[in-house]
């Protein structure tokens, strides 16, 4: 690399070509999973008018069932940018097999794939880099590569690519910022974790870049990519980060504390200020989890009444509130009213989220029915 020449490196997320939407209803993950492949094609577009001289895809770039038509699209992408070179690290989801895509001979020459459990090294002497980096064949790696890498030469820019978490035990594979440290490498390009800044261990840089596009609800918030621009002065490197976007659609969680409120009027007036606050638009998947104490006489019915309210791809209600009550009034109460409390309330702090949840449900349920109200569960 020559001093103020710039390497423009690009570590890609999990991308999972091929694999479903989930957490929406069906029609919704059908349109998400027909649009995917122009985020897909955004990304690529990026590589090639930012002049991208290299592409790591440290892992799940591809479900293992990769279909035909997937397969061409990613053929063709790696195809029409041949100045390019796209490094892959199969991980957990598309592990590296004798039958797997990876080894069928059918990806061009500018494209190059860890194929052991093994650390493997890449040269690329025309960009002055030396990729260090593993596949999955299996679904678990233990120990982690990471721990048998060692850079040869701090002459070139020194670069690991591999499917792993950190400081993460009970992962796939997982690695110690200690172990990081020991390489000696410049920039640690990881995958299969939530997206991270940008942190060090001893001289190396290190992160998560995420995904794409989230395709659940584990996986909320913006999808993207880490760009690092590398320029070499006086025999060392400098490398600046920025994270990109590239995603469409975006899965979120919104916990709201909606204690002592009156009933589902006030709780859309809440939403409309969270969703306005949090900048959530119509390609936002909302799932709006309620918590805190409410009357037992308040029965919200959120789905039915204000989910069309807001201008959302899509919005879910998951209420885990608690009902407050007069304990000594129900247990005095010698009504079915005190009947149904004392039945019922050993069980209001289950230990299972579900249980708790419809205990408390029938709870109101049977209150709302003694008192002759009309009975509509979230």
């Amino acid at each position: 690399m020559e001093n103020g020449r710039i390497l423009r490196i690009l570590h890609c997320p999990d991308i999972t070509l091929g694999n479903p939407y989930t957490g929406l209803p069906l029609q919704k993950c059908k349109e998400c999973y027909q649009r995917f492949p122009e985020v897909f094609d955004k990304l690529i577009k990026y590589i090639e008018d930012e002049k991208i001289d290299l592409v790591l895809f440290p892992g799940n770039l591809c479900s293992q069932y990769l279909g035909s038509e997937d397969a061409k699209r990613l053929i063709s992408a790696f195809s029409k940018l041949p100045d390019c070179r796209f490094v892959i690290a199969p991980g957990d989801c598309d592990p590296y097999s004798s039958s797997s895509f990876y080894n069928s001979g059918r990806l061009p020459g500018n494209v190059s794939v860890f194929c052991s459990e093994i650390p493997e090294m890449l040269d690329f002497p025309e960009l002055s880099t030396r990729i260090y980096g593993w596949a999955y064949c299996d679904r678990r790696i233990f120990p982690s590569p990471m721990s048998a890498i060692r850079v040869a030469s701090q002459d070139t820019f020194n670069l690991i690519c591999g499917c792993c978490e950190v400081d993460s035990p009970a992962a796939f594979c997982s690695a110690t910022q200690e172990e990081i440290a020991a390489t000696g490498a410049d920039y640690a390009a990881l995958g299969h974790g939530a997206v991270t800044a940008v942190h060090r261990a001893g001289k190396t840089l290190f992160a998560h870049a995420g995904f794409l596009e989230g395709k659940n609800f584990e996986e909320t918030g913006p999808g993207g990519a880490t760009r690092l621009d590398v320029t070499e002065q006086d025999g060392s490197f400098r490398i600046e980060t920025r994270r990109l976007s590239f995603s469409h659609h975006r899965y979120e969680i919104l916990p709201i504390d909606i204690t002592g409120i009156a009933g589902t009027d006030r709780l859309a007036e809440i939403l409309q200020e969270k969703i306005r606050e949090n900048g959530y638009d119509e390609n936002t998947s909302l799932r709006v989890i309620l918590s805190g104490e409410l009357s037992p006489t308040v029965f919200l019915r959120p789905s039915g009444e204000i989910q069309h309210l807001f201008p959302l791809y899509s919005i879910e209600f998951f209420d885990r509130t608690v009902p407050t009550y007069q304990a000594d009034d129900f247990y005095r109460d010698m009504t079915v009213r005190g009947e149904l409390f004392r039945t019922l309330e050993p069980r209001f702090q289950a230990t299972g989220e579900d249980e708790r949840t419809a205990v408390i449900r029938a709870f109101r349920i049977g209150l709302s029915a003694l008192d002759s109200k009309d009975i509509h569960t979230v």
